[in-house]
């Protein structure tokens, strides 16, 4: 089964890490390159959303499915509440189903969303299921490990400009960064 995924907003990223937070954390006294630290504070927390599949900042999103089966996993979190679960009646007509028509199995990542009852759904169609959520830690409740995570890997970026480090020998990020992250990360397996 194909998914596809549209966002709407993000967190925005001064929330969840303040350019001052980072200055301290880096060292740095000046504001001569607040607008690097701060492209680098972008860069490093769309990395960490892409390795865990988290998102950091409230938002909406809206899976959509290419089939409707008896139950579907949604690979991104954390989910915080669904919205709507639609489904196609025609090429361009949907219908929102009820939610005693579906169950959500919460506290687990990747969310599974079951249904009880499967309706007739057009079958021309890509977007067979539509869901649409509320997701991402809200900016003010990103958990510590991320944020310091986040802080790492905006040090790594701002250390080393450069792709790559002639004369040395090439090492990953030892401190542990993929051991901040890994107990957040959402792994989907289908």
């Amino acid at each position: 089964m194909q998914y596809g995924i549209t966002e709407a907003g993000n967190g925005t990223a001064s929330e969840v890490l303040s350019t001052s937070e980072l200055k301290a954390f880096l060292r740095v006294t000046h504001s001569t390159e607040d607008t690097l630290i701060e492209a680098i504070r972008q860069a490093a927390i769309n990395y960490v959303e892409q390795f865990c599949n988290i998102r950091l900042g409230d938002r909406s999103a809206t899976f959509f499915f290419s089939e409707f089966p008896d139950f579907v996993e949604l690979p991104i979190g954390p989910v915080n509440s669904i919205t709507e679960v639609k489904y196609a009646t025609s090429d361009s007509a949907t219908a929102t189903m009820p939610s005693s028509d579906y169950y959500v199995t919460s506290g687990r990542d990747p969310m599974l969303v079951s249904f009880n009852n499967i309706p007739s759904v057009f079958s021309d169609t890509y977007k067979k299921l539509q869901i649409t959520v509320d997701l991402g830690y809200a900016e003010a409740s990103v958990p510590a490990p991320i944020k310091h995570a986040v802080k790492l890997l905006v040090a790594h970026m701002y250390d080393q400009r450069a792709p790559e480090v002639s004369g040395t020998i090439t090492t990953k990020l030892k401190i542990g960064l993929e051991s901040l992250l890994n107990p957040y990360r959402i792994i989907s397996f289908r």
